[in-house]
């Protein structure tokens, strides 16, 4: 019995050293979990939210013939691509007919052309690319009190040119991302591109007078105080979005500043013009070039090492998401205004450079 006795006091001790040992084993286990648990949600903190999901058709066409009015330069391709991606998100709807008003880059006659859709009488919709921030808001507003759902893409109405928060009572929405970050944008793919260079010369090209030159020229200016070493020695804005006129802006800035390291724009287009002038006079290691677009020619440009980058841009996304906010305040006017950045639906990188090519598989939405 003592014996029975002696051997069941030695397990009592042995399973009590046992579970001691146990016991900090799984403290151990415990707060190693804890450390990686905190390590992955601080992870996944610091980690961008998921992209929305894009809508490609409206959740409803609705019953009633929809008749909406594109007002566009519609000569430009830029102003094609956000027009393709507009029309891909209705094909769906056979009720839904789009037409189409060319306005050019006039802001008169599309301030007039706005102000004619609306006394018609028969549009429900006005998607449009204001050229006059402010001098467009009379027309904008007359369309609004005869019951027209209107949404402006890509550039802004009103003077606020850093949000997409639409500012003007009764308009349905607004599509873009904010030119003045384009400007922004610019400036740091610049400072990308002037690396080592201490007194590094910028022409800049822009497309022409316009509310959308204004904030990209703000943001450019706001986002060279950045890099002490970045100086504006040219600026013009007689592009025209067109390569032609591009290469006669930038022979002038080359001629007049032999020094220049790059020329930059407010589009693809004009750059392509600009390649070809520096081309001309040899300079293609000395001058380089900041696209802003991403075009299927700037791209190439990129991927060849003929451009230093491009600014991404998403003229196809714009006019889906101008589709889907004019279609949802069609078929109820009661919505709130809904402002949208495409970059909301990608997270992508604005800056397209050789590098970020070689890591992604970016497709360009407009040829350039």
């Amino acid at each position: 019995m003592s014996g029975a006795r002696g051997r069941a006091g030695n397990t009592c001790r042995g399973s009590s050293r046992r579970t001691a040992k146990v016991g900090v084993t799984l403290f151990a286990a415990i707060a190693a979990l804890v450390v990686v648990v905190a390590a992955s949600s601080a992870a996944a903190a610091k980690k961008p939210p998921p992209p929305l999901v894009e809508p490609t058709h409206p959740a409803s066409c609705g019953s009633q013939p929809i008749q909406i009015a594109f007002v566009s330069a519609l000569a430009n391709t830029y102003g094609q691509a956000i027009e393709k991606g507009l029309r891909d998100f209705l094909a769906t709807c056979s009720n839904v007919k789009v037409v189409d008003f060319d306005t050019g880059f006039d802001s008169q006659k599309e301030f007039n052309t706005i102000e004619d859709i609306a006394t018609q009488g028969t549009f429900q919709g006005i998607a449009f690319l204001p050229l006059d921030a402010v001098g467009v808001i009379p027309a904008v507003q007359d369309a609004i009190s005869h019951h027209i759902e209107v949404v402006n893409f890509n550039n802004p109405v009103g003077n606020d040119y850093e949000t997409v928060v639409p500012h003007i009572p009764g308009m349905a929405g607004t599509v873009l991302e904010p030119q003045y970050q384009r400007g922004v944008w610019l400036a740091q793919m610049s400072a990308e591109a002037c690396k080592g260079v201490s007194n590094c010369q910028i022409g800049f090209i822009g497309g022409g007078a316009s509310s959308a030159e204004v904030a990209i020229k703000l943001g450019f200016l706001k986002g060279m105080k950045a890099y002490p070493n970045l100086h504006l020695v040219a600026y013009s804005q007689s592009g025209q979005y067109l390569p032609g006129p591009g290469e006669t802006v930038a022979e002038d800035f080359l001629s007049a500043h032999p020094k220049l390291n790059i020329i930059t724009g407010s589009g693809d287009q004009m750059m392509r013009g600009a390649q070809l002038a520096i081309a001309n006079v040899g300079k293609q290691k000395q001058v380089n070039i900041v696209g802003l677009g991403a075009s299927a020619i700037g791209v190439a440009a990129v991927e060849a090492g003929q451009w230093f980058g491009t600014v991404i841009t998403q003229p196809i996304d714009q006019g889906l998401l101008t589709g889907y906010v004019l279609m949802r305040h069609i078929l109820n006017p009661s919505l709130p205004p809904q402002g949208i950045n495409p970059f909301t639906y990608t997270h992508r990188t604005a800056l397209l450079t050789k590098a970020v090519l070689k890591q992604t598989h970016f497709v360009p939405q407009w040829s350039g």
